[in-house]
């Protein structure tokens, strides 16, 4: 009898075949991410579920004299590519620990993994644990509110991107406090609006700031250890 369960790491590859080489909405999410957490020279960045080093490539453009660490569950977004001495990237699974020690790194970015994992609390953790006490991090996970997901469940349509947990803010807020760390503030993203059917399978869309929870298609959290953080921006996103 053929089995039906899914090999993560295997669909993960498979799937990092797909990527594109621009990635426009994962260059949003980011540029959001950095008005909540400023990165600037001479800091320690990791960034995990990097995919094609977004982030990398982002720092890099602005010329940004910083350490950065890209990990991601597989190996094949970021191979092929030079990067500066002080750029990295590790094939890991972070509910499994990565390889950088106890209060590392001055930023966290952790875009679009949680809803991926199998053990959210155990990524959380780790993120705790990899962030300096003064340091400051954020999360993103797709916006259970959205008008695309509501949709999606009323109508039964199967996920293809492998999210297998959904978080509102009340489960955020609780996972946060159990790994460790404390939700600070939120920011609404993006939306894609498709002008083609299946647009936004085929790259065919606009991407708009989102006004309305409703139009976010995730929800970024601003995090840190509890102590004082260096630095806490207000957010204007």
């Amino acid at each position: 009898m053929p089995s039906h369960r899914w090999n993560a790491k295997q669909w993960y590859d498979e799937r990092a075949t797909t990527y594109a080489a621009v990635d426009r909405v994962g260059i949003k999410r980011y540029e959001y991410a950095m008005r909540l957490a400023p990165i600037s020279a001479g800091i320690r960045v990791v960034d995990i579920g990097c995919k094609t080093g977004t982030l990398a490539q982002i720092l890099r453009s602005r010329g940004l004299e910083c350490t950065y660490h890209g990990f991601d569950i597989s190996e094949v977004p970021f191979q092929g590519e030079y990067w500066p001495d002080n750029f990295a990237f590790t094939q890991c699974d972070v509910t499994k620990g990565l390889p950088v020690p106890d209060g590392w790194a001055d930023r966290v970015y952790c875009l679009e993994v949680i809803e991926h994992v199998r053990e959210p609390l155990a990524a959380i953790e780790e993120i705790a644990r990899v962030l300096k006490d003064d340091g400051i991090g954020v999360l993103s996970v797709p916006n259970p509110y959205y008008w695309g997901n509501l949709l999606s469940n009323v109508l039964r349509i199967p996920d293809r991107q492998g999210h297998i947990s959904a978080f509102t803010w009340i489960e955020m807020d609780a996972l946060c406090r159990f790994g460790g760390l404390k939700v600070v503030r939120t920011a609404k993203v993006v939306d894609m609006i498709p002008y083609a059917w299946r647009g936004i399978r085929k790259g065919k869309y606009i991407i708009v700031k989102a006004l309305f929870s409703w139009q976010s298609r995730c929800t970024q959290f601003l995090v840190h250890k509890g102590g004082e953080p260096e630095k806490m921006p207000r957010s204007n996103a």
